[in-house]
């Protein structure tokens, strides 16, 4: 039934028969190390792979928008002048985003929230004017808080006189007047230059007050919060204010000469604490106490309100550009929030008025001139 397979042992030759006698050698030789190795294997146990790590994958978590300040550049062959801040020109959505964030005395005040587009970049002081500043140019010191020293800001000074001061910065510089006034010291009167009556107002290539539109881009440093954006911190809210502005919660001072605080002050250090409720004094502080927006403009808002050059009308929701508003009115509109002022009061878009005559220790200024016009954008 089964074949039977015969080797003829006599058919290899002597060396074919050596060689395969080796190669069975060199083969049980392997087999044995094979066998040798997995009774050990057995015995101690083979060395395992090590397990991979899990890796864990974690849910990305929502992140608050990080705030982009705009890319600010001197334009080439512009010179900037002491205390002196560039502010570009452009588009730019002026009034609250949202009618929550406004009180509801302040509905017909504050403006609507629309598109305004400035087409001419200027120059605008980076701080108030000081005491010093002021009665250096002036030869007079108007300010009811004296004791603050002249690095503290100038107020008590009524619309006339910031527009007077505008001019004689402007004659030290070589540069045109942007105001006629007659007078001096408290009993001067000022106007607008009728050639400069109108949108030519942005014209004028010497100093005078920034319009309401003027002052709002620079203080929102190109953003869209009611209070700017420090340009080395992050989001500013109620609870971090303090950060960029003296106001009604940390405007306590020790010189002499200062009015009774609000009865709500939330920040009150020890020695603050030991005095009696009727000794604690508030007032003006040193201008570029608090950081600056990302234009390097200080005290846009706390230290003293700062008058525009705007009479006070209401605005409307209209796209405007070069806005500017009632030449002839009496009553001229106060921007930004003083030392005295909660913090429900203050934000980039809160107007106030008072009349060109007023002089208040809540009250002060700042200068800008025209540099030229904005690339179109």
């Amino acid at each position: 039934m089964f074949g039977m397979i015969v080797v003829d042992v006599g058919s290899f030759s002597a060396g074919e028969f050596t060689y395969s006698q080796r190669s069975l050698a060199s083969m049980r030789r392997v087999w044995s190390v094979c066998l040798l190795f997995g009774v050990m294997c057995l015995l101690l146990g083979c060395p395992a792979k090590k397990p991979k790590k899990a890796v864990i994958v974690k849910k990305s978590q929502p992140k608050k928008p990080r705030y982009r300040p705009p890319f600010v550049r001197l334009p080439p062959k512009v010179a900037l002048r002491e205390n002196e801040v560039y502010i570009p020109g452009g588009s730019f959505f002026m009034g609250p985003k949202k009618a929550s964030t406004v009180s509801p005395d302040q509905h017909q005040a504050v403006s609507p929230h629309h598109l305004v587009t400035l087409t001419r970049m200027f120059a605008m002081w980076k701080h108030e004017v000081t005491q010093g500043e002021f009665e250096e140019l002036m030869r007079y010191n108007p300010s009811h808080f004296r004791n603050c020293g002249k690095n503290c800001p100038v107020e008590n000074a009524r619309w006339h006189e910031a527009a007077a001061f505008c001019n004689k910065l402007s004659r030290k510089h070589g540069l045109a007047s942007c105001y006629l006034c007659e007078g001096s010291e408290r009993n001067v009167s000022c106007r607008v230059l009728p050639y400069f009556r109108g949108q030519r107002y942005y014209q004028c290539s010497g100093y005078r007050l920034p319009t309401e539109a003027e002052w709002e881009h620079a203080a929102r440093g190109g953003g869209d919060e009611p209070f700017y954006t420090p340009a080395i911190s992050k989001w500013v809210d109620h609870s971090t204010f303090a950060r960029i502005a003296w106001y009604a919660d940390s405007s306590l001072v020790r010189y002499k000469g200062g009015v009774q605080c609000p009865e709500r002050i939330s920040q009150r250090s020890v020695w603050e604490r030991h005095q009696k409720e009727e000794e604690r004094r508030c007032g003006v502080h040193p201008v570029e106490g608090k950081e600056p927006n990302v234009y390097g403009l200080y005290d846009m808002l706390g230290n003293v309100f700062e008058w525009v050059y705007d009479g006070y009308t209401h605005l409307d929701k209209l796209s405007a550009k070069d806005p500017i508003k009632g030449h002839e009115h009496v009553n001229r509109v106060m921007r930004g929030c003083a030392w005295l002022s909660s913090v429900t009061y203050c934000s980039v878009y809160r107007r106030f008025w008072a009349p060109r005559s007023t002089a208040n220790y809540l009250l002060g200024f700042r200068p800008v001139r025209t540099l030229w016009k904005a690339k179109s954008q």
